[in-house]
């Protein structure tokens, strides 16, 4: 698996993004719920054509480019996408799918381009939480500050080394969070300098520091859709960690969808000013990239230039 390796990523249209590639697959958080999309007897029902081209294996055009390629998908429809973020559907052990069918296997692999594994049912939940009395809100910044990895985030180093690198984008500006168990990521950005950080969260969250907004997907989505992109405020980066991997895949009580991961990147940049960057941690492994079904996905070159379309590598370290 790839070890010790970033590479720099500039919006297609025109959003950066920073793309931390991780030595390990960590399957840990995915709390970002999708609408979802129905299945009829194993087969993709009509409402996957409701966020378009995003939510399929196809593309307007591709380049050669550093370490994948380059794709555009578009057009890109901001508000049905961002509406299907607040139509999400929490669902029971028993509203999940037993068996998986050969026409859903197709989906979640792109045309059975990689293998599709089958693991024991591992089911989490994304509560409501109270980050009050975690540590206590003053010190997450110092904390974070002194680049202290998380509990079970070892390769995190590499998230936080990116970070620093980029703090000039970071001091004084508004962020992003997608997907935060603990405010280890908001803490550390706030360290940096950051004036404000919006963690997007399944599960409730209440936060006493006044720097740290969080707001549930069907908030979110409410606020962009009521004003039409302006209910929100511009955001200037976007951090995720060990989570858009998750997307789809059912384990957070999400609805089953083989192109939710492609739909938060897509998200991701309708929430973003044309000049923001995104720092975004998956579990790479080049050769030999998977779906392990219902934890999460392993990227390679097949699965990776969708998840990143639209956006362009331009540098690595």
């Amino acid at each position: 698996m790839s070890s010790g390796l970033a590479v720099i990523c500039k919006n297609v249209f025109p959003v950066a993004a920073i793309l931390a590639i991780l030595g390990v697959v960590l399957a840990l958080s995915r709390l970002v719920p999708f609408h979802p999309i129905r299945w009829d007897k194993g087969g993709l029902g009509s409402e996957s054509r409701s966020c378009g081209i995003i939510c399929s294996a196809n593309v307007t055009s591709k380049t050669p480019g550093r370490w994948f390629s380059t794709l555009r998908k578009e057009p890109l429809n901001c508000r049905g996408l961002i509406a299907r973020l607040g139509d999400s559907v929490t669902q029971t052990a028993k509203e999940r799918l037993r068996e998986v069918s050969s026409e859903l296997m197709d989906a979640y692999t792109l045309g059975r381009k990689y293998p599709f594994h089958p693991a024991p049912a591992s089911f989490d939940s994304a509560l409501a939480a109270d980050w009050n009395f975690v540590g206590g809100t003053t010190a997450w910044p110092s904390i974070c500050g002194r680049n202290r990895v998380p509990p079970n985030y070892n390769d995190a180093s590499d998230l936080f080394g990116l970070l620093h690198r980029f703090r000039g984008s970071i001091a004084n500006r508004t962020g992003l969070v997608v997907g935060s168990r603990t405010p280890w990521v908001e803490c550390f950005v706030l360290g940096l300098g950051a004036r404000r950080v919006f963690t997007l969260e399944y599960g409730k969250v209440l936060a006493a520091d006044p720097r740290i907004i969080t707001m549930t997907p069907d908030e979110v989505s409410a606020a962009y859709l009521q004003r039409d992109g302006r209910g929100l405020p511009a955001l200037d980066f976007v951090v995720s960690y060990s989570s858009i991997e998750h997307s789809g895949l059912t384990r957070y009580h999400d609805a089953v969808n083989p192109f939710g991961d492609f739909e938060v990147m897509a998200q991701v940049h309708c929430l973003t000013s044309p000049d923001a960057l995104a720092f975004i941690g998956v579990p790479i492994n080049m050769p030999h990239e998977s779906t392990v079904w219902p934890l999460h996905r392993v990227y390679g070159p097949a699965r990776l230039p969708h998840l990143m379309a639209n956006w362009d590598c331009v540098d690595g370290g």
